[in-house]
């Protein structure tokens, strides 16, 4: 099992910019901003400013293909990927190179029969169709033999990518890719839909601004840094969402068209929705849904990502108990791999992202697929770069891409045990811990409505800027209590020194009794403005909670 630590990120900068709270001004100092012009510019990022495009390799070739395109009259088609971002930059790149005049199919691999990326099959269809140049997006990378097979076919490509290099870059007409000059960790890196929204500033300059929605919401799905630029993407995106007709319907059959658009929002109400589109199904809808001009479709077709996402989250429940079942008499040490009969290739990503986080070590599921190989995802810790782990056990897969948190593979069923044992025999000394970092230690008086408000001008949060934590010390627990839908979550009264807070624990409703006997305990906690019928209070967000025993308070 893992062992737990909360580390202090460091004393502030003792310096108090004018114009914020104290608070916030520690929680700036800590990020490195420590001048009255830099807060400014951190904390209204919606006036930043997006880079050159022209400054990403082979942006001029990958823009010189397809003006040359526009002037054959070529068809052309884009090729995206699954999930949210790939989607995004699907319907980003089509709708781009259509407002040029181009003739623009979008096409998405099926998650189920096809898998991620480029294969052979669909290369020698899009010939079919006539189609004279390739724009992949989100993808491409790694597609050295298929690419290949385009150029034979009479087909050109241009890739726009963001994942992680191997040695070779496909030899065609132009590799955008945010990793080719050296990747080392994808912070501050564009996602998938990021590279296509530079590609779209490139043909079709200001006018490409009406895609940041979309941009902004893959950003946050993909997880990619939410700092530099990709927070100005997020920031101005985030202001215009509603813009987007796919999207506004989206937000209506989510329950949340009147809530404030922000990357909560974008990461747990809408992400989730366009991701099923492919976990359950054609990603392909989600494609229709970002381009659809006719409101009665979208809505129609949002309605059907909402229901898909419902049976999302019941068949990732159904494979997590069996993968708990699994490990139930296992001491899990190292790295977890776990092979399933009927388990949907779609939702294992999640569950083991789940299962990362339950046991602290890499983790990959495994489900074997049509033609009797295994197809799974693997997700992994802080320090453990999943990527470079997988080009170690190369000569037992098939394929495999991705990048050092997340990543995608495919090998021959016979190859599963000696894949298991090249994995396991990299990471089986390795011992891992969940460090989680809070910014500074703060009394109950502290938990303000100002100091609620004032922290949340440092959103959008994300990896690279997480919303701050806080510890309070040696609070006593009391009145903890079921709430929501079936007892999911947790809310708890706490007391320090005659003052009192309410705390709130999401999906933690199988702690009730542990917790209701800890009497009194140390807390990591966020700190929110919680509206409710026009009043306004501070609430307290659980992250962490440790028992207080009488030897650690004598």
């Amino acid at each position: 099992m893992t062992r737990q630590n909360w580390l202090c990120k460091g004393e502030p900068i003792n310096r108090i910019i004018g114009g914020v709270t104290p608070i916030l001004s520690r929680a700036l100092n800590r990020r490195g901003i420590t001048d009255e012009i830099k807060a400014w510019e951190f904390l209204h990022p919606q006036n930043g400013a997006l880079s050159n495009p022209f400054s990403l390799t082979d942006m001029d070739k990958a823009t010189a293909r397809i003006e040359l395109a526009s002037k054959r009259g070529e068809k052309v088609c884009v090729y995206g990927d699954f999930d949210a971002d790939g989607v995004s930059a699907t319907a980003i790149m089509t709708d781009c190179l259509r407002s040029m005049g181009l003739e623009t199919v979008p096409y998405i691999p099926s998650r189920h029969s096809e898998g991620y990326g480029m294969n052979m099959d669909s290369v020698r269809r899009i010939a079919s169709w006539g189609v004279k140049l390739i724009v992949t997006v989100d993808n491409g990378i790694s597609a050295i033999d298929e690419i290949y097979e385009c150029m034979r076919l009479n087909m050109d490509v241009v890739v726009l990518d963001h994942h992680k290099c191997h040695e070779q870059l496909p030899s065609c007409c132009a590799v955008v890719c945010t990793s080719r000059d050296g990747y080392q960790t994808r912070k501050n890196e564009l996602c998938g839909a990021g590279v296509a929204l530079m590609a779209a500033l490139a043909l079709i300059g200001e006018q490409a601004y009406r895609y940041l929605p979309l941009a902004a919401l893959a950003t946050v799905a993909d997880a990619v840094s939410i700092t530099g630029e990709n927070r100005t993407i997020v920031a101005r995106g985030m202001m215009n969402a509603a813009d987007n007709l796919g999207l506004s319907c989206l937000m209506r059959a989510a329950g949340v068209l009147d809530c404030v658009v922000d990357e909560t929002m974008l990461a747990y109400a809408l992400a989730p929705r366009m991701n099923a589109a492919g976990r359950m199904g054609d990603a392909m809808c989600a494609v229709e849904l970002l381009l659809c001009k006719d409101r009665i479709r979208a809505e129609q077709i949002a309605k059907e990502l909402d229901d898909r996402n419902t049976a999302r989250r019941q068949e990732e429940q159904r494979i997590m108990d069996e993968c708990l079942s699994l490990t139930a008499d296992k001491t899990v040490k190292g790295a977890l791999i776990l092979r399933g009969k009927d388990w949907n290739s779609g939702v294992i990503g999640i569950v083991a992202s789940r299962l990362c986080e339950r046991y602290g070590c890499p983790t990959v599921l495994l489900t074997q697929v049509e033609d009797g190989t295994l197809r799974g995802s693997g997700r992994s810790v802080e320090g453990v770069d999943l990527f470079d782990t997988l080009s170690k056990c190369s000569q037992h897969l098939i394929r495999f891409g991705g990048h050092c948190g997340a990543a995608g593979v495919s090998l021959q069923a016979d190859r599963y045990d000696d894949f298991c044992a090249a994995f396991i025999s990299q990471l089986v000394n390795r011992e891992y811990s969940f460090d989680y970092s809070y910014e500074e230690s703060i009394t109950l008086d502290e938990c303000t409505v100002d100091n609620a408000r004032s922290l949340q001008s440092l959103a959008p949060f994300g990896s690279g800027n997480e919303e701050p934590v806080f510890l309070i010390e040696d609070c006593q627990i009391l009145n903890v209590a079921s709430m929501g839908k079936d007892g999911k979550h947790l809310s708890m009264m706490i007391n320090k020194e005659g003052r009192s807070a309410r705390v709130v624990a999401f999906n933690r409703g199988d702690m009730i009794l542990e917790w209701s006997t800890f009497g009194r305990a140390d807390l990591l906690v966020r700190m929110r403005e919680n509206v409710y019928k026009g009043n306004s209070s501070c609430q307290l967000i659980l992250v962490s909670i440790r028992k207080c025993f009488e030897s650690e308070k004598n």
